[in-house]
C-alpha cells in the first residue's frame, strides 16, 4: 500500500541521512561539472521523492512529490531548468497542489504524471486522496505554463488561489484515481490523453486549454492490471489517436497483452466532446500468444510493459514473460509491432529479444526500457541475471523486428555485486541511443553511482568508454527512481531523489575532445634564428569547437609562444595550426623537450582534459 511502501522508503531514508549522507551543494545557477555535486532542483526539508522529467521548449520540466510542509502533508511541486541548468520558476519548486484546498479535499496530493505541453511548459497529474483508509481518490490535470503560472480548465476548478485544475470525472459516483505507472500522453496540439483505472478503465482526451475534447471511453470487461501504456499517434487526415496497450489479467491465472487504437474523429468538438473510435475493430487485438489455443498455458506473467510508436501510425509493444518453452521457463524479453490498421507484423508470440534474463519471480529490481528508433524500429534495455551478477543489455530490431546489434543484445556493464538497474533509455539527437543505470556496490542501501552510456545506432557498441558518471554519491532505486530526458543536442538530462531526501539533475553533455595529434618543428634549433612550428590539433569528440582557446609552444616547460584560434576544428576532424617566429633564447646546448598545449586555460568544455598536449625532442646547437 500506498502508506506502507512511504513508511519503509521515509525510514530507510532517514537512517541514510543520519548516516552522514549528505551532498555539497554548488550554485543553483548552472549544470555542475562534479559527479559528487549534482545541480539541485529542490533542496527543501524533509523529503522530496518521485522526481519525473520531460523536455519542454527552453529546457526541461520536473516533478515530484514533495513534504516540506512539516511532513504532515504531502504536495506536488515541479521546477523547470534551461539547457543551461539554470533554474527558471521559483527556487526550489513552483507549488502544483497543495491541499486542502479549494477543490482538493485532503493533505495528501500525490504526482502520477507529466507531459510536454508544446509551449514550454508541462501538463501535470495527480491524485487528491485519503492516505490512511484509501476512501477517496480524485484525479487533476493542470497546465503549468512556461512562465510558471498554474491554470487549466474554462475556467477550471479552484485548487490552491489562484491556481486552477480540471479533475478527471470519469466516473461520476467517484474513486478517479490515476495511476502513477501509467502517466499522461501529449497529443499533437498541447492537449493530452488521460487513462484512469477501473473496472473497465477509461481513456479520454483534452484540449489545450483543459476543454475536455472527448466523452471517456470504455469496453465492457476491458481492466489494465499494473501496466498500461498510451502511444499517440496522428493519423493521415490529422486526426489525433491514441493506442492503448495494457496487461490484462481477468482471469486470475494468465496475462493477456491487449491493444486497441482510440480514434478522435474531430467532428463535433468544440460545440460538444467527440466520441472515441476503436478503430482497429469492436475487440482488442491480442499481442501475445492466445493461452487458449496453447498447450500448456503460454503465459502466467508478465513482468514490465512498453510500447513506443513505430512512426507510422502503428505501435511497438515490449515485455517481459514466463511462457513455457521446451528449454526453460525464466522470464525472457520479447516484442511485437502492430501496424496502422491494428495486424501483428512480427511472429506470432513476439520477436524473442533476450535469452534468460530472471527467475520464477518478477524482482523490483529488474527494469525494461524501451524507445522509438525513427526508423520503425525499437530499442529495448533490461536487467538481466547471469550467476550472481546483473548485466545491462540492449537490443535495436528494425522495422521488420530483426535483431541489428549482437546477439542476445550488447552487454552494457557488469557488476560482480549484483546491483546494476536500467533506469531509462532514450534515443538523442544524432540518432544514437542513451541509456541510464545504476551502479551499486551494496544491497538495499546503495552508495554508488548513476552512469550513462551512448549506445552506437548501427551496432550497439557503446561510445563513451565505461560510461559518463552522472552522479556518484548515496542512491536506492529500491526507495526512489531517475529519469532522463535527450538534452536536443546529443546528450541527456536526468533527475533523480538522492539519500539525503532532495531533487537533483545532472547534464551528460555531447562535448568536443581537443588533442595535439603531431608536432611538426626542425629538430635542430639555434639560438635567435625564428623557426616555424606546425601543430596539427585534431577533436576526437562528438561536438563541434564553439569559441576561442589557446595553444601554447613550450620548450622544457618555459612558454616560447601563444596564438588564439576560434571554433576549429570540427568533430571528427583536425586542422593544422602555424606557428611563425618561433625564437628559441638563451638555449643550452643539447637536447630539449618542444611541446604544444592545447586550450591550456581550458575555455572548452572536453570530453577528456588530460589528453591536450604532445611534444617532440629537438637540439639546440
Amino acid at each position: 500500500s500506498w502508506t506502507m511502501a512511504n513508511t519503509i522508503k521515509h525510514s530507510a531514508i532517514l537512517l541514510l541521512t543520519l548516516a552522514g549522507f549528505t551532498l555539497p551543494l554548488p550554485a543553483l545557477t548552472a549544470w555542475s561539472t562534479d559527479p559528487a555535486a549534482p545541480t539541485p532542483v529542490c533542496t527543501e526539508e524533509y523529503r522530496q521523492y518521485d522526481p519525473r522529467i520531460v523536455a519542454v521548449d527552453g529546457g526541461f520540466v520536473v516533478s515530484w512529490n514533495d513534504t516540506r510542509r512539516e511532513n504532515a502533508f504531502l504536495d506536488v511541486y515541479a521546477q523547470k531548468l534551461d539547457i543551461d541548468g539554470e533554474t527558471l520558476w521559483p527556487e526550489n519548486g513552483r507549488v502544483i497542489a497543495e491541499g486542502p484546498a479549494g477543490s482538493l479535499v485532503y493533505q495528501w496530493q500525490l504526482s502520477t504524471g507529466l507531459a510536454d505541453d508544446g509551449a514550454g511548459g508541462a501538463l501535470i497529474a495527480w491524485n487528491d486522496f485519503y492516505a490512511p483508509y484509501y476512501s477517496y481518490f480524485q484525479g487533476f490535470v493542470t497546465r503549468a505554463a512556461s512562465d510558471a503560472t498554474v491554470a487549466w480548465g474554462d475556467p477550471g476548478e479552484l485548487i490552491q488561489p489562484p491556481d486552477t485544475a480540471v479533475p478527471m470525472m470519469a466516473n461520476p459516483l467517484g474513486l478517479n484515481q490515476l495511476s502513477t505507472e501509467w502517466d499522461i500522453a501529449a497529443d499533437s496540439e498541447g492537449g493530452l490523453f488521460v487513462p484512469v483505472p477501473g473496472i473497465p478503465h477509461s481513456i479520454a482526451r483534452f484540449a489545450h486549454d483543459g476543454e475536455q475534447r472527448t466523452g471517456w471511453y470504455t469496453a465492457a470487461g476491458e481492466s489494465a492490471a499494473q501496466y498500461l501504456r498510451l502511444v499517440p499517434s496522428v493519423e493521415a487526415g490529422e486526426d489525433d489517436a491514441v493506442m492503448v496497450v495494457w496487461v490484462d489479467n481477468v482471469s486470475l491465472s494468465d496475462d493477456t497483452i491487449l491493444a486497441r487504437k482510440l480514434l478522435d474523429p474531430e467532428t463535433d468538438w468544440p460545440a460538444q466532446p467527440d466520441t472515441l473510435l476503436s478503430a482497429w475493430g469492436e475487440q482488442p487485438v491480442q499481442i501475445d500468444d492466445d493461452p487458449a489455443t496453447s498447450e500448456p498455458e503460454t503465459i502466467a506473467n508478465v513482468c514490465r510493459l512498453a510500447a513506443v510508436p513505430d512512426g507510422a501510425g502503428g505501435v511497438i509493444a515490449a515485455w517481459v514473460d514466463d511462457r513455457v518453452r521446451p528449454d526453460t521457463a525464466y522470464f525472457r524479453v520479447y516484442a511485437q509491432r502492430i501496424d496502422a490498421q491494428g495486424n501483428p507484423l512480427w511472429p506470432e508470440g513476439g520477436v524473442e529479444v533476450s535469452g534468460d534474463v530472471m527467475t520464477y519471480g518478477c524482482y523490483w529490481w529488474m527494469e525494461m526500457h524501451a524507445v522509438a528508433d525513427g526508423a520503425g524500429g525499437v530499442v529495448i534495455a533490461w536487467n538481466e541475471i547471469d550467476g550472481t551478477s546483473r548485466l545491462l543489455r540492449a537490443q535495436r530490431l528494425d522495422s521488420n523486428g530483426n535483431p541489428l546489434w549482437a546477439p542476445g543484445g550488447v552487454v552494457l556493464d557488469v557488476d560482480s555485486y549484483a546491483g546494476n538497474t536500467i533506469l531509462g533509455v532514450v534515443r538523442s539527437s544524432d540518432g544514437n541511443f542513451i541509456t541510464l543505470n545504476h551502479l551499486s556496490t551494496v544491497t538495499n542501501v546503495r552508495p554508488g553511482a548513476l552512469m550513462t552510456q551512448k549506445l552506437g545506432a548501427v551496432d550497439g557498441k557503446p561510445m563513451w568508454g565505461d560510461g559518463r558518471l552522472a552522479f556518484e554519491g548515496c542512491f536506492s532505486n529500491y526507495n526512489s527512481n531517475a529519469g532522463i530526458a535527450p538534452d536536443g543536442a546529443g546528450g541527456a538530462v536526468i533527475t533523480f531523489e538522492a539519500c539525503d531526501n532532495n531533487i537533483y539533475a545532472s547534464r551528460t553533455e555531447v562535448r568536443a575532445d581537443l588533442t595535439v595529434n603531431k608536432v611538426m618543428a626542425p629538430r635542430m634549433l639555434r639560438e635567435d634564428k625564428p623557426v616555424s612550428v606546425r601543430i596539427l590539433v585534431g577533436n576526437s569528440g562528438e561536438a563541434d569547437v564553439t569559441g576561442s582557446y589557446s595553444i601554447g609552444l613550450y620548450l622544457d616547460g618555459d612558454l616560447l609562444k601563444e596564438t588564439e584560434v576560434n571554433d576549429i576544428p570540427a568533430a571528427g576532424t583536425e586542422t593544422t595550426i602555424n606557428l611563425t617566429g618561433v625564437r628559441i633564447t638563451d638555449p643550452s646546448p643539447g637536447s630539449h623537450t618542444l611541446e604544444a598545449v592545447v586550450d591550456i586555460y581550458e575555455e572548452i568544455p572536453e570530453m577528456h582534459e588530460d589528453n591536450n598536449t604532445a611534444s617532440i625532442n629537438v637540439r639546440v646547437k
